[in-house]
């Protein structure tokens, strides 16, 4: 397997490893590049994630929401949400949200449901030194 490449482990979930550049999925991909800060300046779009690098634990994993998931949405400084609630207050259905993927840090946190929201646990902040840029594109 060439070096870039995701470690595969399943229909509904793959391993990212710190070196991957693309990765696919059944109806989008995603670029991922690694930045110093002095290169960076930050983007707003649901579609483009960036993390903090330091903060994260490789390998990340890429699934499916599952029952019972929380997270901390950007913006709510500390505050835990379940993924369920914050798909009802976003109006994903249930057939929908079945389709949405999740980015889950090595230590189980998430850092991002995909084209719509990041944790606060990972943000950019003013002592951050590299980012890990995701940018999700839709295949439709």
């Amino acid at each position: 397997m060439p070096e870039n490449e995701p470690i595969t482990e399943g229909v509904d979930f793959m391993y990212i490893r710190g070196n991957t550049d693309i990765v696919n999925l059944d109806n989008a991909y995603i670029l991922i590049n690694q930045l110093n800060t002095s290169e960076y300046n930050l983007i707003y779009d649901k579609n483009i994630c960036q993390l903090d690098y330091e903060k994260l634990i490789f390998p990340l994993k890429l699934r499916h929401w599952q029952a019972g998931d929380k997270f901390q949405p950007l913006g709510m400084h500390g505050q835990s949400q379940l993924l369920s609630d914050y798909f009802q207050q976003q109006k994903i259905s249930n057939f929908d949200k079945e389709k949405v993927w999740i980015l889950e840090n090595g230590d189980g946190i998430i850092c991002w449901i995909l084209s719509y929201r990041m944790s606060e646990i990972f943000k950019i902040t003013n002592t951050t030194t590299r980012v890990l840029v995701l940018n999700a594109v839709s295949r439709a």
